[in-house]
């Protein structure tokens, strides 16, 4: 297909995210009459808990603090994905005194894992955050590719090792559909201020 254009310097198709967060309260501001935060579920109480103040910029975060190498889990959400299509998926997060006899490759955490109608993991990634005391918050994402058509059910949670103890706050959790760009750049030169122009592919 050919078109008449005119170009001057370069434009860039960015990458898009249709329909927005497929998250439930991923700020975690809304909280049911227990305090906890809606739409998040399977949590060890007392080990997780919503805490006002200590998000970003001051809003609500999700908080992890352990003591103990006790079993616990943490909160998840039950998400609908579509065959075919690719997913991005992110969190901040920061932490204090994450300690514990593990390698350094593991510490704060988030998955989203896809299953087909038997149970069996059809598709899936964890991220690999950090440990130790980061008092800023920063971002951790990742990428689903491609969703097996088999894919009937998923689930995001987020989590920290087992065998660490210390303080998490989760904050700004985000999943969205990703598109990937179509045309990354397009450039043409340009002679004394006057651009070439024709029809191009």
């Amino acid at each position: 297909m050919k078109a008449k254009v005119f170009v001057f310097g370069f434009t860039a198709c960015c990458s898009l995210f249709a329909g927005g967060n497929l998250l439930k309260n991923g700020n975690f501001e809304e909280l049911d009459s227990n305090g906890n935060p809606a739409g998040w579920s399977g949590f060890t109480p007392g080990v997780w808990k919503a805490e006002k103040g200590s998000g970003v910029n001051g809003s609500n975060a999700m908080m992890f603090d352990c003591s103990n190498l006790d079993p616990r889990s943490g909160p998840r959400q039950k998400v609908k994905l579509e065959p075919g299509k690719r997913y991005i998926y992110r969190v901040k997060v920061r932490h204090e005194g994450l300690t514990g006899k593990i390698r350094n490759s593991g510490g704060v955490q988030m998955s989203l894992l896809g299953t087909d109608s038997n149970g069996k993991r059809t598709c899936g990634r964890y991220s690999h955050g950090m440990q130790g005391t980061w008092n800023d918050w920063y971002e951790i994402k990742e990428f689903l590719m491609e969703v097996p058509v088999d894919t009937v059910d998923a689930e995001f949670c987020l989590s920290v090792w087992a065998g660490l103890t210390g303080k998490a706050w989760f904050d700004e959790a985000v999943l969205e559909e990703y598109v990937p760009p179509i045309v990354e750049r397009l450039v043409t030169s340009a002679y004394r201020d006057k651009p070439w122009q024709g029809e191009v592919r």
